[in-house]
């Protein structure tokens, strides 16, 4: 069990990644707004669309999904 939510929580951290990087958001920026950014990191780790966040990253673009719990916060760059 430990196992799966292990590779879940890794792999949801590299979607995160994959996002800020697809949307134009620098996580250098991330003391400008910490707590947003900690929440952001936190829903993406937490979030169970997994497989749909990672079918949606390998399609051209650059912004968050709609079925994104952070769109928003990607949409505005962390500054909420």
């Amino acid at each position: 069990m430990l196992s799966i939510l292990t590779a879940r929580t890794q792999a949801n951290a590299e979607s995160f990644r994959r996002m800020c990087d697809r949307t134009g958001y620098d996580p250098a920026r991330a003391g400008e707004h910490p707590l947003a950014f900690a929440l952001a990191a936190r829903r993406c780790v937490f979030c169970r669309r997994t497989e749909a966040c990672r079918v949606y990253l390998e399609t051209p673009g650059d912004e968050a999904p709609d079925f994104c719990p952070n769109a928003f916060f990607f949409e505005t760059r962390g500054e909420i």
